[in-house]
């Protein structure tokens, strides 16, 4: 089973995520895939601390408190291997995202 980790502190933003991911899935029953969900950065800092990886993650890059960049910088100090997709609507964090 596939654990994805989506985190995005605008409730509106991480449902339609979640939805997209659910009709993603839907559409592909062959794919044995989890979806958590994260409104907070320091929920999800948390469980990476633990070393409770995911296999994907989805990172909203303007965050309070903890950022998508930032919690990009710790999973990879504990895995160069997963992936990790920003989400953002503004163009000022591009090359930090691609760093």
């Amino acid at each position: 089973m596939y654990k994805i980790a989506a985190c995005d502190n605008d409730t509106a933003d991480l449902g339609e995520l979640e939805r997209c991911l659910k009709e993603y899935f839907e559409g592909h029953p062959n794919i044995d895939a989890h979806v958590d969900s994260f409104l907070r950065g320091d929920e999800l800092k948390s469980r990476i601390a633990k070393r409770d990886l995911h296999d994907l993650y989805l990172l909203d890059v303007m965050m309070p408190e903890t950022d998508g960049i930032t919690l990009g910088r710790l999973i990879r100090e504990q895995s160069s291997e997963v992936p990790i997709i920003y989400i953002t609507s503004s163009r000022d964090f591009a090359f930090d995202a691609y760093g």
